[in-house]
C-alpha cells in the first residue's frame, strides 16, 4: 500500500528487505516486484537470480529484486570484476565508457557477495544493469555496511526477499555519453513474511549518496515512504490489510543489529568491548572475528565454514 506521509530527506538512498519463511520459492514472486504508478517506462527484465526494472531515460534500473538465503552465502565464486554491458536490454544499458574517469563507483544493486553462490549468479552480478553511479565513500562505506547487515539477517532468518533501487528523480546530474543519472538517493527493504501464520514484517532504509554520518538505524523508515518517494507500488499481489501491518511501521525488535560495537579506552589503546554470542570464527589475519551471532554453531555466516577445523 501507499501512505500519503513522505520523507523529504536531501541526498539519500532506499534499501527494501523482504523475509519469508514457511514456503520454498525458486524466484521473487512475480506479484510482489514493484510496479510504476504513474509510468510505464520500466522494461522488466528476469537475469537467473535475479529481476530489474530498467529505465531508460535514467539508462540504469528503478529497481533489482531478488531472493538470498541461508544456504546462498556460502561461497562458491571469487569476485572478477567482470563490468559489462546488459545485452538484454532492449533499448541497450550503460557502458563501461560512461564511468571512465567520472569519479565515481559502479555501485553495486544487487550486491555481489550476495551473489558469490555460483559462478553464473557472480558473473552476472556485473552487468551495469545492475549497477548506478556512487559516491567512493558511500559505496565502500556505509552502503557495503548495510549490505553485509542484510547478509547477517539472511542467515538467522533463513530467507529474504530484497528490493533494492536509487530514487530517479528529474534534472539529475549525468555522466558518460549515455547521459547516466546520478542518483542522490538509493534504497533498501527487506520484508519478513511468515505465509503459515499470516505474520510480516518489514525494514526499509534511505540513505544519501555520500560518506555515511550515521549509523543504520539512523536511516529506517517505512515502506509507504518510499513507495511516495518512487511513485512505486512494491507489494501489489499482498492483501492491502497485511500491507498496511507493515508498509506504515517498522518494528525494531525484529530486527537486531549485530554490527553495533562499543570503544573503551584501555591502557591508552581502544578496545573492543565485545558481549557475548561473538563468533568463534578467526579472520584472514588471524585475530578473532568480533561479528555476533545467534547460530547455534557459535560461528557467524562467514566463518561456519571454520567449525570442524
Amino acid at each position: 500500500m501507499i501512505s500519503k506521509v513522505i520523507f523529504l530527506i536531501p541526498q539519500l538512498i532506499i534499501l527494501f528487505i523482504f523475509y519469508t519463511s514457511g514456503q520454498n520459492k525458486d524466484n521473487f514472486p512475480e506479484h510482489w516486484l514493484p510496479q510504476n504508478i504513474n509510468d510505464n517506462t520500466t522494461e522488466v527484465i528476469e537475469h537467473t537470480f535475479y529481476t530489474i526494472g530498467y529505465n531508460e531515460i535514467h539508462e540504469q534500473s528503478a529497481w533489482v529484486a531478488y531472493e538470498l538465503t541461508k544456504e546462498e552465502l556460502y561461497k562458491v565464486a571469487d569476485r572478477k570484476n567482470n563490468f559489462r554491458a546488459d545485452n538484454t536490454v532492449s533499448t541497450k544499458s550503460a557502458e563501461l565508457v560512461d564511468y571512465k574517469g567520472t569519479g565515481y563507483d559502479r555501485g553495486h544493486l544487487a550486491p555481489a557477495a550476495d551473489m558469490s553462490f555460483s559462478e553464473q549468479a557472480m558473473s552476472e552480478s556485473f552487468y551495469l544493469s545492475n549497477m548506478s553511479p556512487q559516491e567512493p565513500e558511500f559505496n565502500r562505506g556505509i552502503w557495503k555496511n548495510l549490505e553485509e547487515q542484510i547478509r547477517y539477517w539472511t542467515y538467522d532468518k533463513q530467507n529474504l526477499y530484497i528490493i533494492t533501487g536509487p530514487v530517479l528523480e528529474d534534472n539529475l546530474k549525468t555522466i558518460g555519453p549515455n547521459e547516466i543519472s546520478v542518483p542522490d538517493y538509493y534504497y533498501k527493504i527487506a520484508l519478513y513474511a511468515d505465509t503459515l501464520n499470516n505474520t510480516y514484517s518489514a525494514i526499509a532504509f534511505l540513505l544519501p549518496n555520500k560518506k555515511g554520518e550515521y549509523p543504520l538505524s539512523h536511516y529506517i523508515v517505512s515502506v509507504d515512504s518510499i513507495e511516495n518517494l518512487t511513485q512505486m507500488n512494491f507489494f501489489s499481489g499482498i492483501s492491502l490489510s497485511i500491507q498496511e501491518s507493515f508498509e506504515s511501521n517498522v518494528y525494531l525488535s525484529d530486527w537486531e543489529f549485530y554490527a553495533k560495537k562499543q570503544q573503551v579506552k584501555s591502557n591508552k589503546k581502544q578496545v573492543l568491548d565485545v558481549n557475548d554470542n561473538v563468533c568463534r570464527g578467526n579472520t584472514k589475519s588471524g585475530n578473532r572475528c568480533k561479528r555476533k551471532t545467534n547460530d547455534p554453531s557459535g560461528y557467524c555466516w562467514q566463518h561456519i565454514s571454520q567449525k570442524n577445523d
